[in-house]
């Protein structure tokens, strides 16, 4: 089965602080098949949207912006998610190197993507997962 036809139906949640970048990953799951998604330019528009709605996949930068501060929000958000009941199978990206390390062990992301990636490299990954 092609990769439009597993996700087709799916809610897809993106948390991406960066307004360009969130666009671009909002088009490219729209290409691979997502019918359904949601952008989240922060936690708090993060964790009120998954209040309101189950997910099926979160992709969810690692290292954005809360109150001003730069730190790593990304993995709450996926905590959040599975506290609610929720188990969606979760990319997460940055381009921090250190990051990676933040993802296993506190979220247990399904996998890491290190920016800059390619639409190539997204479907490769959705892929993976689904």
């Amino acid at each position: 089965m092609e990769l439009k036809e597993k996700i087709k139906g799916l809610r897809a949640l993106i948390v991406e602080d960066n307004e360009v970048t969130g666009s671009f990953l909002h088009r490219a799951l729209s290409i691979m098949g997502f019918e359904k998604t949601d952008l989240a330019e922060d936690e708090q528009t993060a964790l009120s949207l998954l209040n309101q709605k189950q997910y099926d996949f979160v992709l969810s930068d690692t290292n954005y912006g809360c109150s001003g501060a730069r730190d790593y929000y990304g993995p709450r958000i996926v905590v959040a998610a599975r506290k609610l009941g929720q188990d969606p199978r979760v990319i997460a990206m940055s381009g921090l190197d250190n990051n990676v390390e933040v993802w296993t062990g506190e979220s247990e992301a399904d996998l890491f993507l290190r920016k800059p990636f390619s639409l190539a490299d997204l479907k490769e990954a959705l892929e993976k997962i689904y």
